[in-house]
């Protein structure tokens, strides 16, 4: 049976930018303006629509386009990009994807090691998530590593950005039949290749990090791996989450045979396995980390302490504790989110975990200065705080300027992107360095942000943002600049942008028209409102139950 199609609709509305964003960005209204409209070719650049060979044009590259880029902070002090595609190109893929779902799920769908197939959840944020989240990897391995001695692990080198997009078709229809019609546009394969490199300007390596659209390929894709896997005698047992393997035999020399087995499906897809990656090691193994047993137990000692007013509250020497406590586990896991899973537990507790003290704002500081990908949890918390009107400003105008400048220099962006956030949500102004600082950084995302923070009177010192500025031309429209050019010439952000210039491609003049923006100006008012879209509880969901993120 064929699982639930996620529809444009949702592709559009809730799939398209990545989860990573501060929630200030959205794609709600081009959903509500395009989703279920009957677009014809015309919208989205192909001039003549008229013309039979229109939509042929359309997989041929007429709406090919760059995607914005945009990076996190890793924890081992490296980046991972994100692409955000062009509307021009997105919408085609979407509209492809959800009406060729059954005939992907029919190949998806025969994978018995993957925990990570895509389902459609009425109750998540995104279009499709993973079958099973993250935080439910223990339990699996659970019942999954007890039918062998030895577990093989491994994933695959750069995995996203290797992609081969010929390969889609090879899956869906076979090698054979995919490169002896490799311009038949009636093979889906073959439209779902095109599509997805016009997302990347006609390149055939690699899919954007970041829409869901990519998560259904990917899967598409190691389905066929995972196929070929179970069709060994040597394979015990296993799972694979995302593009980690854990499989189980009973001898090494099973695991070499498997090793060698993923590296010949891998090689048929002209992909890799990460050799820094592969390992062997004796059954049974911890399920979970220490770090996370030991927050664990200390959640449930405090829980079934003493309350005040039917919330546990920390004292101010059970939270000098509980840092202790947190940042010796962080010592120990470095390049694990310990940190990170400690504010989302004290978040996820029944109102504020602690009282509003200076001191919980410090802890909350010193932790945003300590790593990255503690925007969400901590801004939760600082909300809050706000809420009880006891907020130290300038604590936080410090660290946010701190971030500012630390992740600047390392291009970072979503972790800047996030501080002036931060700084408009808390209403905390930012110095005239930081706006210094900001105006030389090349990313939409942070660009929007701080002129909306400026608008707003909490940073000085943009000057004149040339940089910024210059993106504004009809020929960025299609380049990594889209989003940049499109929502400031569109919102009269800088002075002197003409905004004739979204004339100058249909998809633009056509967004412009239904009044679509990608960035909520006015988003940072309602408290409680903030607080929902920070969603603490769907990121609870996907912390890694291997001690990764």
């Amino acid at each position: 049976m064929s699982r639930r199609a996620p529809t444009l609709d949702s592709l559009l509305r809730s799939g398209y930018f990545p989860k990573e964003l501060p929630p200030a960005f959205t794609t709600a209204p081009f959903a509500n303006a395009f989703a279920e409209k009957d677009i014809d070719e015309e919208f989205f650049g192909i001039t003549n629509a008229s013309d039979p060979n229109a939509v042929a044009n359309r997989f041929k590259g007429a709406s090919a386009t760059r995607p914005a880029q945009h990076f996190l902070a890793l924890r081992n002090g490296g980046r991972r990009r994100l692409e955000v595609p062009n509307p021009a190109s997105f919408y085609w893929l979407a509209k492809e994807i959800s009406a060729g779902w059954h005939e992907l799920w029919a190949k998806i769908g025969r994978s018995q090691l993957s925990i990570s197939a895509p389902q459609v959840n009425d109750d998540s944020s995104r279009a499709v998530t993973p079958q099973s989240p993250g935080n439910k990897r223990p339990e699996i391995r659970a019942q999954r590593f007890c039918y062998g001695t030895i577990l093989f692990e491994c994933d695959i080198a750069s995995y996203y950005p290797s992609i081969y997009t010929h390969s889609i078709p090879w899956v869906l229809h076979g090698k054979e039949k995919a490169k002896s019609n490799k311009n038949g546009l009636k093979l889906l394969g073959n439209r779902l290749d095109k599509l997805c490199q016009n997302c990347q300007r006609r390149q055939t390596r690699g899919i954007p990090v970041g829409p869901d659209t990519s998560l259904i390929i990917s899967e598409l894709l190691l389905s066929e791996v995972d196929v070929r896997l179970s069709e060994l005698d040597e394979l015990r047992g296993g799972m694979r989450f995302y593009d980690d393997f854990e499989l189980v035999c009973e001898t090494d020399d099973d695991a070499n045979l498997l090793r060698s087995s993923i590296e010949d499906a891998l090689e048929w897809l002209e992909l890799e396995v990460n050799n820094r990656k592969c390992r062997i090691e004796r059954l049974p193994v911890e399920l979970d980390p220490p770090w996370r047993r030991e927050l664990r137990r200390w959640e449930a000692k405090k829980r079934s302490g003493p309350s005040i007013r039917g919330v546990n509250k920390l004292n101010p020497q059970e939270l000098l504790d509980f840092w202790d406590t947190t940042t010796a586990l962080q010592g120990d896991a470095p390049h694990d989110p310990v940190i990170k899973e400690a504010i989302v537990r004290l978040s996820l507790r029944d109102g504020l975990a602690v009282r509003p003290s200076r001191r919980y704002q410090k802890f909350l500081a010193s932790a945003l200065r300590l790593q990255p990908a503690l925007a969400r949890p901590a801004f939760t918390e600082l909300l809050r705080i706000k809420k009880h009107g006891c907020l130290d400003a300038d604590l936080l105008n410090d660290v946010l300027s701190h971030r500012v400048k630390r992740f600047a220099q390392t291009r970072a962006t979503n972790e800047v992107a996030w501080s002036v956030w931060g700084a408009l949500a808390l209403d905390v102004s930012l110095g005239e360095e930081c706006g210094q600082i900001l105006a030389d950084v090349d990313d939409a995302f942070v660009a929007l942000l701080s002129l909306i923070a400026r608008e707003k009177g909490l940073i000085t010192g943009l000057g004149r943002i040339e940089r910024w500025k210059s993106w504004c031309t009809a020929e960025s429209l299609k380049d990594e600049n889209w989003l940049g050019c499109y929502q400031i010439a569109k919102s009269g952000l800088i002075d002197g942008v003409d905004n004739s210039i979204l004339e100058s491609q249909h998809y633009s003049s056509q967004l412009r028209a239904a009044d679509v923006d990608f960035v909520d100006i006015d988003d940072f008012d309602d408290i409680d409102a903030l607080i929902a879209k920070l969603n603490l509880k769907r990121l609870a969901r996907e912390l890694d139950g291997g001690g990764q993120s």
